[in-house]
């Protein structure tokens, strides 16, 4: 079962609490990167003993590093933590692409919780000193609000918010782009 915090969980608890009725092995794969605090300080009592139990009695609850390992610590017992990290298939290393070196690349939801109005907010800082300096954002969210900072900030003109692109229009940002920028307040990597 894939969770993250709030109604995601909830959607799927009543799921893993009927398996463990049912005596199905269950493995939960917690991958939300506000989940702890979710369950700290926002869940009451009740609902913390529901993440408690429900974690407890799963077979295996999957956390994405060491360090969440010791997160979910806080609600689930460490023996049946299982780290399983995620991955990202780079892109092949090829001769005769030539890099943009003043292309910065940001991949990902277009949200403030992802960085994306700091990080508009970075590069109107940046390109005081390095005028020639553009930003590509691309993956879902909201457009509008994202070109509202670029606005805010000056940036328009530098900032090219894309929108969803697919897997090809990804790889070739990647291999054409000088630097990957993820500056978000959140993650479970």
């Amino acid at each position: 079962v894939h969770a993250a915090s709030r109604m995601s969980f909830w959607r799927k608890a009543p799921l893993i609490a009927l398996a463990q009725l049912a005596r199905v092995p269950v493995v939960v794969h917690i991958h939300g990167g506000n989940f702890v605090e979710f369950y700290t300080r926002e869940c009451t009592s009740m609902q913390r003993w529901w993440i408690r139990n429900l974690t407890g009695r799963s077979n295996r609850v999957l956390a994405l590093s060491e360090f969440w390992r010791e997160q979910f610590s806080a609600f689930c017992e460490p023996r049946r933590i299982t780290v399983a990290p995620n991955f990202v298939i780079a892109p092949p290393v090829e001769t005769g692409i030539e890099r943009n070196l003043s292309q910065m690349l940001f991949l990902g939801q277009l949200s403030a919780a992802k960085g994306v109005r700091e990080l508009l907010q970075a590069l109107s800082l940046l390109r005081r000193e390095f005028p020639a300096l553009r930003l590509v954002c691309a993956g879902t969210g909201d457009l509008g609000q994202a070109r509202r900072w670029a606005a805010e900030y000056g940036v328009a003109d530098a900032a090219e918010l894309v929108g969803w692109v697919g897997p090809q229009q990804k790889w070739q940002l990647l291999r054409t782009s000088g630097l990957f920028v993820l500056p978000s307040h959140a993650e479970a990597m």
